[in-house]
Parts: C-alpha cells; sequence; structure tokens
C-alpha cells in the first residue's frame, strides 16, 4: 500500500490504511465525529466511545477478532 498526498503533506501508508479501516468499519460521518470530538478538546478514548459506541478493547470487537 502506498501513502497518500494532500495539500502537498505526505501521509505514511499506515495512517492510510487506519482511516481506510475506521471508515469502511463505522463509515464516513463516524469518522466526521470523531474528528469533531478533537477539534472540541475531547480525548482520544472519550472520542471514539462517542463515534463508535465502543472502546478499542471491547470484547468481540473488531480490533480484537483480527489477526495481525
Amino acid at each position: 500500500m502506498h501513502g497518500a498526498r494532500f495539500r502537498g503533506v505526505d501521509f505514511a501508508p499506515e495512517s492510510v490504511a487506519a482511516v481506510d479501516f475506521f471508515v469502511q468499519t463505522y463509515g464516513q460521518d463516524r469518522l466526521v465525529d470523531l474528528i469533531t470530538s478533537f477539534a472540541r478538546g475531547i480525548g482520544l478514548d472519550e472520542a471514539f466511545v462517542s463515534a463508535t459506541g465502543s472502546d478499542f478493547v471491547a470484547p468481540g470487537s473488531v480490533v480484537d477478532n483480527r489477526v495481525v
């Protein structure tokens, strides 16, 4: 996978993959909610729960079931 370039800024392939995974899993509207939470000063954990309804390590979550 290649990175991406947006407005003259290069993004690492891992960043592109993470955003793609998030959008494919939760949808673009949830991504907007997550980013908006950050803009309001909400921390990562609370913003993620607010946007997705679950935390990073929720039992049975998509992340837990992925093979790395």
